[in-house]
């Protein structure tokens, strides 16, 4: 007689409503049990859903590296070719020309960044339809080719062949417009995951750890750009951002893997496939007024301060005299900060909520800090310190807001339309520093000074604008709203939807008891 068997440890899954439970927890409800041997990775545990969230904060981490190379680069890339400047016999001031300069016009260089932020509002109104679907996996693929594809692409434009050539500047386009449509699909894509997998867990802190993720990439390209540059050049540079961004897309391919993998072992592969729902255009209009003065309060917010952090490296050295690398880490201070405190930040607001007011507080600083840049000469890094403390807890308390006053399965629209506002606000501030800055490199020291007074002032009123907003915001959340933001424990945003919306499983799926 061979020896009893030992007990396995075994799972069970119910297809009535296909939620997971272990065995030995607690048994087993009624319903068709299919049992299946428990995988070296268990989806139901926690060190899970935190390779998923690895990999997961992966994807942006080469995109939000590439946005932001223009910044520390921006003085050789509106600086004068030496073949433009001994052809016309120009002297030129110290650094003024340069071997692998581009050329551009203070009016292209904010374009480049304008056009990342108006293609990405188009193509976020489609993203999370598409999501829908393609489901996760695929489309998250190719969102990340996408993005590697206009990374590249730029690249390839500040080689010799290209440099300087009438089909530079247009290709330039090409590629930022290609990273701005690919990130801001992957940006979608990673909220879903991220709410499925941390839906009623750890999600403040996973938006927060995200965030850091992608600041990360942002800070490591003040440190390392300006090094990379001048021993390598331009080209090789630029192409270093683009690896990044392919090792992005295989991060892609193994998130893919993953959630294949867990979906499948929770048994929900087929649910959520069959739950996949339209969502009408006409749903829109339903969304609460709470949504709406969010969307508003976080447009002007981030129109009032990403501008300024896009031209921060060239003002810091035209109004305090610091040397390039000196100048690209004191800008890169307001990523340092949301770096190291979001995932603080979110645990914090988790506990004690109060996103309200803590919107408020965000929007309310910014005015000083642009007022004391503009009328004194305060170490500046004092002031990014204080950006970064601002941008930090806005970016914390705002966005996870979004999922508070909108129901579940009208997040990825709510999130897309949020993002489209968002990107076409600050494309057009963009836009209107380039143009308050204007076309002409070669300006006296008084010129420039009055020049930067003008953006300083336009970026105060913009900051007031949001500050007014986050007050309405707050005020219409106690009043109206049974203070929606401010409670620390999750609340039912369903309340505040239309009766015809509620009877509809969320997009994400429901949540998943098993995750623990």
């Amino acid at each position: 007689m061979s020896p009893p068997r030992e007990p396995r440890n075994e799972v069970y899954f119910i297809s009535d409503n296909y939620s997971l439970s272990n065995y030995n927890d607690r048994q087993v409800g009624k319903g068709r049990r299919t049992r299946v041997r428990k995988a070296t990775m268990d989806p139901s545990s926690c060190s899970f859903r935190f390779i998923v969230l690895f990999f997961n904060c992966i994807l942006t981490f080469g995109p939000y590296f590439c946005y932001d190379m223009p910044t520390v680069l921006q003085n050789e890339l509106q600086g004068i070719p030496n073949k433009t400047c001994e052809s016309h016999e120009i002297v030129p001031t110290p650094g003024e020309c340069c071997e692998d300069c581009t050329g551009l016009s203070p009016a292209q260089y904010n374009l480049l960044f304008a056009v990342f932020s108006w293609v990405n509002a188009v193509t976020v109104l489609f993203t999370g339809f598409l999501t829908d679907k393609l489901g996760n996996r695929a489309a998250v693929l190719l969102y990340s080719s996408v993005t590697l594809f206009g990374t590249s692409l730029f690249a390839v434009t500040t080689i010799n062949s290209l440099r300087s050539t009438s089909a530079m500047f247009p290709l330039m386009l090409i590629g930022r417009m290609m990273l701005g449509s690919g990130n801001g699909g992957m940006r979608i894509v990673q909220d879903r995951v991220t709410a499925f997998w941390f839906k009623d867990k750890e999600l403040a802190m996973a938006f927060g750890i995200m965030l850091s993720f992608s600041r990360l990439g942002s800070v490591l390209n003040f440190f390392v750009t300006t090094y990379l540059y001048d021993r390598f050049g331009m080209a090789w540079t630029f192409g270093a951002g683009a690896g990044l961004c392919g090792f992005g897309f295989l991060s892609a391919i193994i998130l893919s893997a993953l959630d294949r993998h867990g979906i499948r072992q929770l048994g929900q592969e087929e649910q959520i496939a069959l739950q996949s729902k339209e969502v009408r255009v006409a749903h829109i209009r339903d969304f609460p007024g709470l949504f709406w003065l969010l969307v508003a309060t976080i447009t002007l917010f981030y129109s009032a301060v990403m501008p300024f952090v896009a031209d921060s490296s060239k003002f810091l050295q035209d109004e305090y005299g610091l040397s390039k690398p000196v100048s690209a880490y004191t800008a890169g201070v307001v990523y340092d900060v949301a770096l190291i405190l979001s995932p603080v930040f979110g645990l914090t607001l988790d506990k004690y909520g109060r996103r309200g007011i803590v919107a408020v507080c965000c929007t309310g600083v910014l005015v000083p800090i642009y007022l004391t840049f503009l009328f004194t000469k305060l170490y500046p890094v004092i002031l990014t310190v204080t950006l970064g403390l601002s941008y930090t807890l806005a970016a914390i308390s705002m966005w996870p807001s979004v999922t508070k006053v909108v129901g579940a399965a009208y997040l990825g629209t709510a999130m897309g339309l949020t993002t489209c506002i968002l990107d076409v606000g600050r494309g057009i501030s963009n836009l209107i520093v380039g143009k308050l800055l204007g076309d002409v490199e070669s300006l006296t020291e008084a010129v420039k000074h009055e020049r930067w007074s003008h953006v300083l002032i336009f970026l105060s009123c913009n900051s007031g604008a949001a500050f007014f907003s986050s007050v309405i915001l707050s005020i219409c959340d106690r009043c109206k709203y049974d203070k929606l933001l401010d409670k620390p424990k999750p609340r039912d945003p369903d309340k505040y939807l239309p009766e015809s919306w509620k009877e509809a499983d969320p997009l994400l799926g429901e949540s998943n008891p098993a995750i623990n």
